[in-house]
């Protein structure tokens, strides 16, 4: 038990958890599912751009995760090994879904430069550059949607994605420089000179 001014780390309770189911203990993969519900929804939705797309890819992951966790290596963070397997399923969702959904209002945040042209100032305060930032990255291909998502909406560092995607870090870079070529371009009425 920790002393005053100690605590666990969220990797060692990961790893009590994953030991706990491991063990026959499913009450441990319920708060390992409840711990990470809204994350792995939220990196499916972000890939998706579907709500029942991504509530399906969410629960297929879990799933999926739940049965592969003898192949878990417990030496490493749990978590990155579980968003791989969302942003699996995740892709092969959106291979499937045809038709593009936009996402809802608020879901992802849009910061403004501070030194913004005033057209950006107007746009970003009425919405716009919110909604069309959101509506640009909804748009790439889901690879680089991937990425973009893992990178900006997750903070995760370049080595993170590629252990998650088990792609190489330059892969990562690329699809990255990609992704934010196409973004500015679609958001470039938004940015002055």
């Amino acid at each position: 038990m920790p002393t005053t001014g100690e605590s666990e780390s969220p990797a060692s309770d990961d790893l009590d958890l994953v030991r706990r189911v491991l063990s026959g203990d499913e009450q441990g993969y319920r708060l390992l599912m409840r711990k990470y519900e809204r994350r792995v929804f939220a990196i499916c939705y972000r890939i998706t751009c579907n709500e029942g797309a991504a509530e399906d890819a969410a629960q297929d992951a879990f799933v999926r995760a739940y049965f592969a966790l003898k192949k878990y290596d417990q030496t490493r963070p749990f978590l990155p090994w579980l968003t791989r397997i969302a942003v699996n399923r995740a892709l092969t969702a959106a291979a499937r879904e045809s038709t593009y959904q936009p996402l809802p209002e608020g879901f992802a945040e849009t910061h403004a430069a501070t030194d913004a042209a005033e057209t950006s100032d107007a746009a970003c305060a009425s919405g716009q550059l919110e909604r069309a930032a959101r509506d640009a990255v909804a748009a790439l291909p889901p690879k680089l949607r991937a990425v973009v998502t893992l990178r900006v909406f997750e903070e995760m560092s370049y080595d993170e994605i590629a252990q998650a995607l088990k792609i190489s870090i330059g892969t990562v870079m690329s699809r990255l420089s990609r992704g934010r070529e196409r973004l500015r371009g679609k958001l470039a009425r938004f940015v002055s000179a």
